[in-house]
């Protein structure tokens, strides 16, 4: 099975409704029990600075994709999940096995006694949505999902099952609507249910988010980091508050210090105490031997 999303892509007015189900309801629904959930940017954060060739190893990375595999599971029990899937980046054509999400794919599938299956896989790589400037905005919903639409092949047969769709992008709700549609529609799925590590800025500021608990989280993957504990602890602090110290050996804002060569569109702020932030690491790296 083996069809081009582009070339059975949805009517206007069925884009239209995806686009009235996404902006007008708190918890975003896509139909009556499929709900999709919002869990706080530092975890996808980490689990993309944390990435490893061995995601099942240990250390933090592993641990907090599996606490919050239990945290998805949790959630989803009772809904007859049959499958889990997981979006594809913009630069991936299959499934790469080292992406964060595929930790919590197998965490979330044996918790729940289902399958993790790869269904649909992306023609050619492509510019992410966010450097597209016509796809910006509360008006492209339109656009948005069509250029999702254009490169995807569905390539199993999923009737019958109950589908559990693993999400980890900034909202716009393009994705969540191709997703959900080529699923079911073209690949056949009984329904589906999303969930989405994102971050949720930009949404509605009436729209609730799920609030979700994540201290206990934090421990348990803190406890598997051991001694780069404090890094973890770094990762983990929200993008504003997030430091990046010019002088290694600053301590006026403590625990919050980040390598210039870390923090690079990363959101930082300067230290106010520290100056000139790439001067110590050039004048280390071009200093005459003694």
């Amino acid at each position: 099975m083996r069809v081009l999303l582009n070339e059975v892509a949805p009517e206007p007015d069925r884009i239209a409704e995806c686009g009235r189900r996404l902006q007008s309801v708190s918890l975003l629904t896509f139909a009556p029990g499929e709900e999709e959930w919002h869990l706080p940017s530092t975890i996808v954060r980490f689990l993309k600075d944390s990435r490893s060739p061995e995601p099942t190893g240990s250390g933090p990375g592993a641990a907090l994709a599996a606490a919050f595999g239990r945290e998805v599971a949790r959630r989803c029990a009772g809904h007859g999940i049959t499958a889990v899937c997981r979006v594809l980046s913009s630069q991936e054509t299959h499934p790469s096995p080292d992406a964060p999400l595929e930790a919590v794919c197998e965490t979330v599938a044996g918790m729940l006694g289902a399958r993790v299956c790869h269904p649909v896989r992306r023609t050619a790589p492509r510019t992410p949505m966010s450097a597209i400037p016509r796809l910006s905005g509360g008006d492209a919903l339109r656009e948005r999902i069509l250029y999702t639409a254009r490169d995807l092949i569905v390539c199993q047969d999923l009737t019958g099952e109950r589908m559990l769709l693993l999400d980890d992008i900034r909202c716009t709700g393009a994705s969540e609507a191709v997703w959900r549609w080529a699923l079911t529609e073209i690949g056949g799925a009984h329904g589906v249910t999303a969930v989405s590590l994102a971050q949720a800025e930009g949404m509605d500021p009436e729209q609730d988010v799920l609030d979700v608990e994540t201290e206990g989280l934090r421990r348990e993957a803190q406890a598997a980091a051991g001694i780069h504990g404090k890094a973890f602890d770094i990762v983990w602090l929200e993008a504003p508050r997030r430091v990046l110290h010019h002088d290694r050996r600053c301590g006026s804002i403590p625990g919050e210090v980040l390598p210039w060569w870390r923090a690079l569109g990363k959101g930082t702020q300067d230290c106010p105490v520290c100056l000139r932030p790439r001067a110590g690491i050039f004048r280390w790296l071009t200093r005459r031997p003694k």
